[in-house]
């Protein structure tokens, strides 16, 4: 069972989906930072997802819960999956790049080059198709 939560500064609701002791995973819209819901539910974030992505949030009350739950995620005890929609057909895919603060334009992305690769951090997605058409693709 969901319930809105406290409304953010830019007044838009973020559903709780579970609220316990000392965890609560919220439904984070598209167009707001992790942050911006962590002050809003005055609790600590365990992981961010990025402005431009919806989908669940974890906060925690206390510092020791937040490493615990961020140890748990890098151990892979919990598995991250996305659901996406992209334009043309897709094949499944194996993405193994190295993630930079500035991917040479300024912006967070994608090493380029090799001495940008050795100061980031490895992310592998796997991309699975689910469904095409000759426009899109919805995959995991």
């Amino acid at each position: 069972m969901t319930h809105a939560g406290p409304r953010c500064e830019r007044n838009v609701d973020v559903h709780v989906l579970l609220d316990e002791a000392r965890v609560v995973v919220v439904d984070k819209p598209s167009g707001l930072t992790s942050e911006e819901v962590s002050r809003q539910f005055g609790r600590r974030l365990v992981h961010r997802i990025d402005r431009g992505t919806s989908g669940l949030l974890v906060l925690a009350d206390d510092a020791r819960t937040v490493t615990r739950l961020q140890r748990a995620l890098r151990a892979g005890a919990v598995a991250r999956t996305y659901l996406f929609v992209a334009h043309g057909v897709l094949r499944a895919a194996r993405l193994d790049d190295v993630l930079v603060r500035d991917g040479g334009d300024g912006r967070r992305g994608v090493a380029r080059d090799h001495d940008q690769a050795t100061t980031g951090k490895r992310a592998i997605t796997d991309v699975t198709p689910i469904l095409s058409s000759p426009f899109a693709t919805l995959g995991l």
